[in-house]
């Protein structure tokens, strides 16, 4: 099954991580999934802080088309909730 992706780095983008502004790379997707059953589009797009060893701190994801001559449309999209990572249970 083909899947093709073309990317783009748009720029910097600032992220507002529960209060804590946050400064990544803004980076923009778009892709196809074709098969026999199958025709999405998705476009997406991520915000990467090398600063914090290349963690996504924002993305957005949508798919759209069929699959199995269903209708599909997905769409979400999060924001890092803790810039600072917390001590693991003992």
């Amino acid at each position: 099954m083909p899947i093709n992706v073309n990317g783009t780095i748009k720029g910097t983008q600032q992220v507002n991580a529960c209060g804590t502004q946050l400064q990544g790379w803004e980076v923009s997707l778009t892709g196809t999934i074709t098969g026999p059953d199958k025709n999405l589009t998705l476009t997406a797009t991520f915000v990467v802080a090398p600063q914090m060893g290349g963690v996504i701190i924002a993305d957005s994801v949508t798919q759209q088309g069929t699959d199995e001559g269903k209708p599909v449309f997905t769409q979400v999209s999060s924001v890092l909730n803790t810039p600072t990572p917390k001590p693991l249970p003992r």
